[in-house]
């Protein structure tokens, strides 16, 4: 890890319809699962909510869910 984030990563703002993110799909007594998926809807710009969140196709599972932000890791972005 490098000693200059302190254990905080930038946060993710402008996700684009496309991208490619790990998901984390937890079960109530079971390690957490770590699958891909694609972001199929973003939120409004200009809305500033509490939770932001996004719709993801889980690739894995073949779901679509609602993810929030925080949970979310990019693993590749179209500009």
């Amino acid at each position: 890890m490098d000693p200059r984030t302190y254990g905080y990563e930038k946060p993710i703002d402008n996700l684009t319809k496309g991208t490619l993110v790990r998901v984390c799909v937890t079960n109530w007594g079971a390690p957490p699962t770590y699958c891909m998926g694609v972001v199929i809807e973003t939120a409004v710009k200009n809305n500033q909510t509490l939770f932001p969140s996004v719709i993801v196709y889980n690739l894995e599972t073949k779901r679509t869910t609602r993810e929030f932000l925080g949970g979310l890791k990019v693993i590749s972005k179209i500009d």
